[in-house]
Protein backbone atom coordinates (compact mmCIF):
# COMPACT_ATOMS: atom_id res chain seq x y z
CA UNK A 1 0.00 0.00 0.00
CA UNK A 2 2.77 2.47 0.91
CA UNK A 3 4.31 1.42 -2.39
CA UNK A 4 1.46 2.59 -4.05
CA UNK A 5 0.73 5.78 -2.37
CA UNK A 6 4.16 6.51 -3.18
CA UNK A 7 4.89 5.41 -6.82
CA UNK A 8 0.80 7.10 -7.62
CA UNK A 9 1.36 10.60 -6.11
CA UNK A 10 4.79 10.62 -7.51
CA UNK A 11 3.97 10.34 -11.24
CA UNK A 12 0.25 12.28 -10.74
CA UNK A 13 1.50 15.55 -10.03
CA UNK A 14 4.58 17.12 -11.32
CA UNK A 15 7.24 19.21 -9.67
CA UNK A 16 9.08 18.14 -6.18
CA UNK A 17 6.14 19.05 -3.46
CA UNK A 18 4.70 15.46 -3.80
CA UNK A 19 8.23 13.30 -3.93
CA UNK A 20 9.25 15.85 -1.00
CA UNK A 21 5.51 14.87 1.07
CA UNK A 22 6.21 11.10 0.14
CA UNK A 23 9.92 10.95 2.15
CA UNK A 24 8.78 13.09 5.04
CA UNK A 25 6.19 10.60 5.56
CA UNK A 26 8.96 7.98 5.56
CA UNK A 27 11.09 9.67 7.61
CA UNK A 28 8.17 10.60 10.20
CA UNK A 29 7.08 6.94 10.21
CA UNK A 30 10.94 5.75 10.73
CA UNK A 31 10.63 8.45 14.05
CA UNK A 32 7.78 7.38 15.25
CA UNK A 33 9.02 3.37 15.21
CA UNK A 34 12.37 4.60 17.10
CA UNK A 35 11.40 7.51 19.03
CA UNK A 36 7.31 7.16 19.48
CA UNK A 37 7.07 10.10 22.55
CA UNK A 38 9.41 12.21 20.06
CA UNK A 39 6.48 11.31 16.87
CA UNK A 40 3.80 12.53 18.87
CA UNK A 41 5.04 15.79 19.81
CA UNK A 42 6.00 16.16 16.01
CA UNK A 43 2.75 15.16 14.59
CA UNK A 44 0.80 17.73 16.86
CA UNK A 45 3.51 21.03 16.44
CA UNK A 46 3.23 20.30 12.47
CA UNK A 47 -0.39 19.24 11.98
CA UNK A 48 -2.09 22.95 12.37
CA UNK A 49 0.57 23.97 9.77
CA UNK A 50 -0.83 21.61 7.33
CA UNK A 51 -4.13 21.72 7.85
CA UNK A 52 -4.93 23.24 4.66
CA UNK A 53 -3.19 20.81 2.40
CA UNK A 54 -5.50 18.55 3.14
CA UNK A 55 -8.06 20.35 1.02
CA UNK A 56 -6.09 18.98 -1.57
CA UNK A 57 -6.35 15.57 -3.04
CA UNK A 58 -4.13 13.40 -5.45
CA UNK A 59 -4.35 9.98 -7.05
CA UNK A 60 -2.61 7.00 -5.62
CA UNK A 61 -3.58 4.39 -8.09
CA UNK A 62 -6.11 2.92 -5.72
CA UNK A 63 -8.12 5.87 -4.66
CA UNK A 64 -6.92 9.43 -3.54
CA UNK A 65 -5.50 10.77 -0.32
CA UNK A 66 -4.22 14.14 0.85
CA UNK A 67 -1.88 15.11 3.52
CA UNK A 68 -3.68 14.82 6.42
CA UNK A 69 -4.91 11.74 5.54
CA UNK A 70 -1.26 10.54 4.56
CA UNK A 71 -0.39 11.90 7.97
CA UNK A 72 -3.22 9.87 9.68
CA UNK A 73 -2.10 6.74 8.12
CA UNK A 74 1.40 7.58 9.35
CA UNK A 75 -0.22 8.02 12.92
CA UNK A 76 -2.26 4.92 12.39
CA UNK A 77 0.85 2.34 11.46
CA UNK A 78 3.10 4.13 14.33
CA UNK A 79 0.19 3.16 16.79
CA UNK A 80 -0.20 -0.01 15.66
CA UNK A 81 3.67 -0.69 15.48
CA UNK A 82 3.77 0.32 19.06
CA UNK A 83 0.91 -1.70 20.49
CA UNK A 84 2.29 -4.55 18.96
CA UNK A 85 5.90 -4.40 20.58
CA UNK A 86 5.55 -3.51 24.07
CA UNK A 87 4.74 -6.05 26.73
CA UNK A 88 1.97 -4.18 28.34
CA UNK A 89 -0.58 -1.00 27.00
CA UNK A 90 -2.51 1.61 29.05
CA UNK A 91 -6.20 1.76 27.68
CA UNK A 92 -8.12 4.78 29.43
CA UNK A 93 -11.47 4.29 30.05
CA UNK A 94 -12.92 7.00 27.88
CA UNK A 95 -11.34 4.65 24.51
CA UNK A 96 -13.95 2.30 25.05
CA UNK A 97 -17.09 4.96 24.05
CA UNK A 98 -14.38 6.46 21.58
CA UNK A 99 -13.61 2.99 20.05
CA UNK A 100 -17.72 1.88 19.72
CA UNK A 101 -18.26 5.63 18.26
CA UNK A 102 -15.33 4.43 15.40
CA UNK A 103 -16.77 1.06 14.94
CA UNK A 104 -20.64 2.52 14.44
CA UNK A 105 -18.87 4.80 12.14
CA UNK A 106 -17.56 1.78 9.91
CA UNK A 107 -21.13 0.97 9.97
CA UNK A 108 -22.04 4.69 9.15
CA UNK A 109 -19.88 4.31 5.82
CA UNK A 110 -20.68 1.02 4.75
CA UNK A 111 -24.56 2.02 4.85
CA UNK A 112 -23.20 5.44 2.69
CA UNK A 113 -22.21 3.19 -0.06
CA UNK A 114 -25.15 1.96 -0.28
CA UNK A 115 -27.07 4.63 -0.54
CA UNK A 116 -24.94 6.86 -2.88
CA UNK A 117 -22.77 4.12 -4.33
CA UNK A 118 -18.87 4.81 -4.64
CA UNK A 119 -18.35 8.60 -4.90
CA UNK A 120 -19.81 8.80 -0.75
CA UNK A 121 -17.97 6.10 0.45
CA UNK A 122 -14.69 7.85 -0.70
CA UNK A 123 -15.34 10.31 1.72
CA UNK A 124 -16.69 7.76 4.53
CA UNK A 125 -13.30 5.95 4.14
CA UNK A 126 -11.80 8.97 4.49
CA UNK A 127 -13.63 10.56 7.85
CA UNK A 128 -13.00 6.83 9.09
CA UNK A 129 -9.03 7.21 9.29
CA UNK A 130 -9.60 10.21 10.32
CA UNK A 131 -11.19 9.44 13.48
CA UNK A 132 -9.26 6.21 13.59
CA UNK A 133 -6.08 8.59 13.28
CA UNK A 134 -7.50 10.70 16.47
CA UNK A 135 -8.14 7.57 18.49
CA UNK A 136 -4.59 6.45 17.53
CA UNK A 137 -3.08 9.56 18.86
CA UNK A 138 -5.46 9.13 21.93
CA UNK A 139 -3.72 6.15 22.85
CA UNK A 140 -0.27 6.79 21.74
CA UNK A 141 -0.18 9.76 23.89
CA UNK A 142 -1.72 7.73 26.74
CA UNK A 143 1.20 4.99 26.17
CA UNK A 144 4.32 6.98 25.29
CA UNK A 145 3.37 10.57 27.29
CA UNK A 146 2.17 9.38 30.38
CA UNK A 147 4.80 11.52 33.01
CA UNK A 148 4.61 15.13 34.61
CA UNK A 149 7.21 16.23 32.76
CA UNK A 150 5.77 14.68 28.85
CA UNK A 151 2.22 15.93 29.84
CA UNK A 152 3.68 19.60 30.45
CA UNK A 153 5.65 19.26 27.15
CA UNK A 154 2.75 18.41 25.25
CA UNK A 155 0.86 21.85 26.73
CA UNK A 156 3.92 23.57 25.58
CA UNK A 157 3.96 22.58 22.28
CA UNK A 158 0.24 22.76 22.00
CA UNK A 159 0.21 26.02 23.27
CA UNK A 160 2.51 27.08 20.98
CA UNK A 161 1.69 25.14 17.96
CA UNK A 162 -0.83 28.23 17.13
CA UNK A 163 1.54 30.71 16.57
CA UNK A 164 2.74 30.16 13.01
CA UNK A 165 -0.75 30.04 11.19
CA UNK A 166 -1.74 33.06 13.43
CA UNK A 167 1.11 35.12 11.89
CA UNK A 168 0.24 33.58 8.60
CA UNK A 169 -3.21 34.89 9.60
CA UNK A 170 -2.24 38.32 10.15
CA UNK A 171 -0.14 38.68 7.19
CA UNK A 172 -2.79 37.19 4.68
CA UNK A 173 -5.11 39.60 6.56
CA UNK A 174 -2.99 42.65 6.12
CA UNK A 175 -2.34 42.17 2.49
CA UNK A 176 -5.94 41.54 1.53
CA UNK A 177 -5.80 38.03 1.05
CA UNK A 178 -8.11 36.68 3.82
CA UNK A 179 -11.26 35.22 2.14
CA UNK A 180 -14.73 36.93 1.90
CA UNK A 181 -17.34 34.48 2.18
CA UNK A 182 -20.69 34.44 0.27
CA UNK A 183 -23.15 37.14 2.40
CA UNK A 184 -20.59 38.68 4.15
CA UNK A 185 -18.71 42.24 3.63
CA UNK A 186 -15.98 41.17 5.73
CA UNK A 187 -12.49 39.40 5.15
CA UNK A 188 -11.96 36.31 7.93
CA UNK A 189 -8.01 35.08 7.84
CA UNK A 190 -8.03 31.36 7.64
CA UNK A 191 -3.90 31.09 8.18
CA UNK A 192 -2.54 27.68 7.13
CA UNK A 193 -6.15 26.08 8.46
CA UNK A 194 -9.39 25.01 5.82
CA UNK A 195 -11.33 28.06 6.93
CA UNK A 196 -11.94 30.80 9.57
CA UNK A 197 -14.00 28.63 12.17
CA UNK A 198 -11.27 26.02 12.48
CA UNK A 199 -8.16 28.71 12.82
CA UNK A 200 -10.26 30.49 15.49
CA UNK A 201 -11.51 27.33 17.25
CA UNK A 202 -7.85 26.20 17.78
CA UNK A 203 -6.42 29.47 18.66
CA UNK A 204 -9.01 29.59 21.10
CA UNK A 205 -7.73 26.09 22.66
CA UNK A 206 -4.38 27.62 22.25
CA UNK A 207 -5.15 30.89 24.18
CA UNK A 208 -6.66 29.21 27.13
CA UNK A 209 -3.30 27.15 27.77
CA UNK A 210 -1.31 29.90 27.64
CA UNK A 211 -4.34 32.37 30.05
CA UNK A 212 -4.53 29.90 32.38
CA UNK A 213 -1.30 27.35 32.71
CA UNK A 214 0.57 28.01 35.87
CA UNK A 215 3.37 30.81 36.36
CA UNK A 216 6.03 28.64 35.70
CA UNK A 217 4.58 27.14 32.39
CA UNK A 218 7.00 29.18 30.56
CA UNK A 219 8.95 32.74 30.36
CA UNK A 220 6.59 35.14 30.81
CA UNK A 221 7.91 37.09 27.83
CA UNK A 222 7.22 34.38 25.40
CA UNK A 223 3.69 33.94 27.06
CA UNK A 224 2.88 37.38 26.79
CA UNK A 225 4.22 37.34 22.74
CA UNK A 226 2.30 33.79 21.83
CA UNK A 227 -0.77 35.16 23.78
CA UNK A 228 -1.13 38.58 21.66
CA UNK A 229 -0.22 36.91 18.39
CA UNK A 230 -2.34 34.03 18.58
CA UNK A 231 -5.43 36.49 20.21
CA UNK A 232 -4.97 38.93 17.47
CA UNK A 233 -5.46 36.08 14.62
CA UNK A 234 -8.55 34.96 16.87
CA UNK A 235 -10.08 38.12 16.22
CA UNK A 236 -9.71 38.48 12.44
CA UNK A 237 -10.87 35.03 11.86
CA UNK A 238 -14.41 36.82 12.82
CA UNK A 239 -15.20 32.81 14.21
CA UNK A 240 -18.51 33.01 16.85
CA UNK A 241 -17.27 29.41 17.39
CA UNK A 242 -13.80 30.48 18.05
CA UNK A 243 -15.00 33.35 20.79
CA UNK A 244 -17.44 30.96 22.36
CA UNK A 245 -14.85 28.38 23.13
CA UNK A 246 -12.41 31.18 24.46
CA UNK A 247 -15.29 32.56 26.78
CA UNK A 248 -16.71 29.51 27.62
CA UNK A 249 -13.39 28.00 28.64
CA UNK A 250 -12.48 30.68 30.57
CA UNK A 251 -15.28 30.93 33.03
CA UNK A 252 -14.89 27.27 33.25
CA UNK A 253 -11.84 27.01 33.99
CA UNK A 254 -11.38 30.31 36.42
CA UNK A 255 -14.72 31.00 37.89
CA UNK A 256 -14.02 29.73 41.41
CA UNK A 257 -10.60 31.80 41.40
CA UNK A 258 -12.22 34.83 40.16
CA UNK A 259 -8.58 36.37 39.28
CA UNK A 260 -7.74 39.65 37.71
CA UNK A 261 -6.51 37.61 35.29
CA UNK A 262 -9.86 36.66 34.05
CA UNK A 263 -11.38 39.96 34.47
CA UNK A 264 -9.24 41.69 32.34
CA UNK A 265 -9.52 39.06 29.48
CA UNK A 266 -13.48 39.60 29.72
CA UNK A 267 -12.73 43.30 30.02
CA UNK A 268 -10.09 43.48 26.69
CA UNK A 269 -12.72 41.04 25.06
CA UNK A 270 -15.70 43.21 25.65
CA UNK A 271 -14.26 46.15 24.15
CA UNK A 272 -13.42 44.36 21.20
CA UNK A 273 -16.74 43.91 20.84
CA UNK A 274 -17.75 47.23 21.21
CA UNK A 275 -15.40 48.85 19.79
CA UNK A 276 -14.50 47.12 16.31
CA UNK A 277 -18.02 46.87 13.83
CA UNK A 278 -16.97 44.52 12.00
CA UNK A 279 -16.57 41.93 14.93
CA UNK A 280 -19.97 43.37 16.73
CA UNK A 281 -21.80 42.49 13.44
CA UNK A 282 -20.67 38.93 13.26
CA UNK A 283 -22.08 38.65 17.02
CA UNK A 284 -24.71 40.43 17.69
CA UNK A 285 -27.98 40.71 15.36
CA UNK A 286 -28.28 42.95 12.30
CA UNK A 287 -30.31 44.06 9.69
CA UNK A 288 -30.76 43.30 6.23
CA UNK A 289 -28.88 44.87 3.78
CA UNK A 290 -28.65 45.44 0.20
CA UNK A 291 -24.88 43.63 0.31
CA UNK A 292 -25.78 40.79 1.70
CA UNK A 293 -29.10 39.69 -0.31
CA UNK A 294 -27.63 38.87 -3.46
CA UNK A 295 -25.60 36.50 -2.31
CA UNK A 296 -28.37 34.51 -0.07
CA UNK A 297 -30.71 34.51 -3.32
CA UNK A 298 -28.01 32.61 -5.35
CA UNK A 299 -27.74 29.84 -2.55
CA UNK A 300 -31.57 29.38 -2.93
CA UNK A 301 -31.98 30.97 0.83
CA UNK A 302 -34.41 34.15 -0.98
CA UNK A 303 -36.25 36.19 2.13
CA UNK A 304 -34.64 34.43 4.82
CA UNK A 305 -32.04 37.78 5.93
CA UNK A 306 -35.62 39.39 5.98
CA UNK A 307 -36.05 38.36 9.97
CA UNK A 308 -33.05 36.42 10.63
CA UNK A 309 -30.22 38.79 9.80
CA UNK A 310 -26.77 37.88 7.74
CA UNK A 311 -25.77 34.62 6.14
CA UNK A 312 -24.10 32.44 9.01
CA UNK A 313 -26.26 34.27 11.70
CA UNK A 314 -27.91 31.85 14.25
CA UNK A 315 -31.17 32.68 12.55
CA UNK A 316 -29.41 31.26 9.39
CA UNK A 317 -27.98 27.98 11.57
CA UNK A 318 -31.68 27.56 13.02
CA UNK A 319 -32.74 27.40 9.54
CA UNK A 320 -30.63 25.27 8.26
CA UNK A 321 -31.02 22.52 11.23
CA UNK A 322 -34.54 22.57 10.45
CA UNK A 323 -33.71 22.02 6.70
CA UNK A 324 -31.35 19.22 7.54
CA UNK A 325 -33.48 17.55 10.40
CA UNK A 326 -36.24 17.19 7.99
CA UNK A 327 -34.09 14.93 5.52
CA UNK A 328 -33.56 13.05 8.91
CA UNK A 329 -37.41 12.43 9.14
CA UNK A 330 -36.99 10.42 5.88
CA UNK A 331 -34.26 7.95 7.42
CA UNK A 332 -34.75 8.13 10.61
CA UNK A 333 -33.14 5.04 11.62
CA UNK A 334 -29.83 4.78 10.59
CA UNK A 335 -29.91 8.28 8.85
CA UNK A 336 -27.68 8.34 5.47
CA UNK A 337 -24.25 7.06 6.25
CA UNK A 338 -21.06 8.62 7.07
CA UNK A 339 -20.09 12.16 5.82
CA UNK A 340 -23.68 12.66 4.04
CA UNK A 341 -24.53 16.03 5.67
CA UNK A 342 -23.67 17.91 2.88
CA UNK A 343 -24.73 15.44 0.05
CA UNK A 344 -28.42 15.65 1.32
CA UNK A 345 -28.38 19.28 2.87
CA UNK A 346 -31.29 20.88 0.97
CA UNK A 347 -29.61 24.23 1.25
CA UNK A 348 -26.59 24.65 -1.31
CA UNK A 349 -23.90 26.99 -2.21
CA UNK A 350 -22.22 27.24 -5.90
CA UNK A 351 -18.92 25.38 -5.95
CA UNK A 352 -15.76 27.58 -5.79
CA UNK A 353 -14.79 26.11 -9.97
CA UNK A 354 -19.04 26.80 -11.20
CA UNK A 355 -19.88 23.09 -11.22
CA UNK A 356 -22.91 21.93 -9.64
CA UNK A 357 -23.27 22.54 -6.05
CA UNK A 358 -22.51 21.55 -2.64
CA UNK A 359 -24.83 21.69 0.64
CA UNK A 360 -23.80 23.54 3.69
CA UNK A 361 -22.20 21.60 6.54
CA UNK A 362 -24.94 20.85 9.66
CA UNK A 363 -22.76 23.08 12.55
CA UNK A 364 -24.10 20.99 14.77
CA UNK A 365 -22.53 17.52 16.69
CA UNK A 366 -25.95 16.44 17.50
CA UNK A 367 -28.01 17.26 13.88
CA UNK A 368 -24.47 15.75 11.83
CA UNK A 369 -24.74 12.84 13.93
CA UNK A 370 -28.39 12.27 13.55
CA UNK A 371 -28.43 12.84 9.68
CA UNK A 372 -25.49 10.27 9.36
CA UNK A 373 -26.21 7.66 11.87
CA UNK A 374 -29.67 8.12 13.30
CA UNK A 375 -30.24 8.06 17.12
CA UNK A 376 -27.27 5.65 17.88
CA UNK A 377 -24.90 8.01 16.66
CA UNK A 378 -26.11 10.34 18.46
CA UNK A 379 -26.23 8.66 21.30
CA UNK A 380 -22.43 7.82 20.88
CA UNK A 381 -21.45 10.63 20.63
CA UNK A 382 -23.01 12.12 23.63
CA UNK A 383 -21.69 9.32 26.22
CA UNK A 384 -18.34 10.38 24.39
CA UNK A 385 -18.74 14.16 25.43
CA UNK A 386 -20.20 12.74 28.75
CA UNK A 387 -17.47 10.80 29.56
CA UNK A 388 -14.69 13.83 28.44
CA UNK A 389 -16.51 15.77 30.56
CA UNK A 390 -16.59 13.35 33.58
CA UNK A 391 -13.16 11.90 33.53
CA UNK A 392 -11.58 15.26 32.88
CA UNK A 393 -13.32 16.54 36.56
CA UNK A 394 -12.34 13.80 38.34
CA UNK A 395 -8.95 14.38 37.43
CA UNK A 396 -9.00 18.15 38.63
CA UNK A 397 -11.01 17.47 41.70
CA UNK A 398 -8.35 15.41 42.97
CA UNK A 399 -5.49 16.91 44.64
CA UNK A 400 -2.66 16.09 42.84
CA UNK A 401 0.11 17.29 40.70
CA UNK A 402 -0.91 18.17 37.62
CA UNK A 403 -4.17 19.55 39.21
CA UNK A 404 -4.02 22.79 37.70
CA UNK A 405 -3.65 21.04 33.89
CA UNK A 406 -6.14 19.05 34.59
CA UNK A 407 -8.78 22.12 35.17
CA UNK A 408 -7.66 23.60 31.71
CA UNK A 409 -8.24 20.36 30.19
CA UNK A 410 -11.72 20.14 31.83
CA UNK A 411 -12.11 23.94 30.36
CA UNK A 412 -11.21 22.89 26.77
CA UNK A 413 -13.45 19.67 26.76
CA UNK A 414 -16.62 21.91 28.49
CA UNK A 415 -16.33 24.51 25.39
CA UNK A 416 -15.62 21.92 23.07
CA UNK A 417 -18.98 19.99 23.89
CA UNK A 418 -21.24 23.22 24.18
CA UNK A 419 -19.84 24.88 21.10
CA UNK A 420 -20.80 21.85 19.55
CA UNK A 421 -24.24 21.84 20.57
CA UNK A 422 -24.80 25.22 19.98
CA UNK A 423 -23.07 26.87 17.08
CA UNK A 424 -20.20 24.58 15.22
CA UNK A 425 -19.04 21.33 15.03
CA UNK A 426 -15.48 21.32 16.47
CA UNK A 427 -15.00 17.69 16.58
CA UNK A 428 -14.55 17.75 12.75
CA UNK A 429 -11.78 19.65 13.55
CA UNK A 430 -8.34 17.45 12.95
CA UNK A 431 -5.65 19.48 14.32
CA UNK A 432 -8.22 20.07 17.08
CA UNK A 433 -9.22 16.57 17.94
CA UNK A 434 -5.76 15.95 17.56
CA UNK A 435 -4.38 18.46 20.62
CA UNK A 436 -7.55 17.56 22.71
CA UNK A 437 -6.84 14.00 22.38
CA UNK A 438 -3.61 13.60 22.82
CA UNK A 439 -3.89 15.93 25.75
CA UNK A 440 -6.91 13.90 27.59
CA UNK A 441 -4.20 10.53 26.75
CA UNK A 442 -1.28 11.79 28.58
CA UNK A 443 -3.37 13.20 31.28
CA UNK A 444 -5.80 10.09 32.01
CA UNK A 445 -2.63 7.97 31.60
CA UNK A 446 -0.56 9.58 34.12
CA UNK A 447 -3.26 10.55 36.56
CA UNK A 448 -3.57 6.54 36.74
CA UNK A 449 -0.33 5.72 37.15
CA UNK A 450 -0.55 8.51 40.23
CA UNK A 451 -3.05 6.64 41.43
CA UNK A 452 -1.70 3.02 41.49
CA UNK A 453 1.65 5.12 43.07
CA UNK A 454 -0.76 5.95 45.80
CA UNK A 455 -2.06 2.63 46.56
CA UNK A 456 1.30 1.03 46.64
CA UNK A 457 2.70 3.44 48.80
CA UNK A 458 -0.57 3.05 51.23
CA UNK A 459 -0.13 -1.05 50.83
CA UNK A 460 3.67 -0.62 51.68
CA UNK A 461 2.61 1.95 55.00
CA UNK A 462 0.17 -0.67 55.74
CA UNK A 463 2.69 -3.48 55.93
CA UNK A 464 5.19 -1.49 57.84
CA UNK A 465 3.10 -0.45 60.20
CA UNK A 466 1.75 -4.24 60.96
CA UNK A 467 5.22 -5.32 61.22
CA UNK A 468 6.41 -2.69 63.55
CA UNK A 469 3.53 -3.70 65.70
CA UNK A 470 2.32 -5.81 68.74
CA UNK A 471 2.55 -9.76 67.67
CA UNK A 472 -1.27 -10.26 68.72
CA UNK A 473 -2.75 -7.92 65.70
CA UNK A 474 -4.40 -9.99 62.96
CA UNK A 475 -2.49 -10.07 59.79
CA UNK A 476 -4.82 -8.34 56.94
CA UNK A 477 -7.19 -10.21 54.94
CA UNK A 478 -5.54 -10.82 50.98
CA UNK A 479 -8.12 -10.40 47.95
CA UNK A 480 -8.41 -10.72 44.72
CA UNK A 481 -7.35 -7.36 42.59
Amino acid sequence: MLVSIGVGAITTIAGWEIPAAVLVLVGLAALGMERPALFLGVVLAVRPMLDAASEHHVNIGFGSTNIGGAIGLVVLVVSLGYMLTVASITLPATSRIFSAVAVFSGVGAFYAYENFGSSANTSAVTELVRLAAILAIFLLAANVSSTPASVRRLFFIIALSAVIPAVVAVFQFASGNASIETGLVIQRAFGTFSGPNPLGEYCALSALILISAPADFMRRSLRFIALGIVLGALVITYSRAGYGMLLIGIVAIEYRRLSRRMLWVAIALAIVLIAVPSVRNRILPTGTTAATQEPVARTGQTGLLSSSGTYGSLGWRLYNWSQLLGRWQQSPILGFGLQTTQRVNPLRTNLPDGVGTEGFEAHNMPVRALVEGGPIMLLLWLLLCASLISRSARLKNEPWELQSYARILWGIWVAVVITALTSDDPFSGTALMYSCFGLTGSLQATYSLHRMAGATSARLRAAIKYADGPASTPAPALRSV
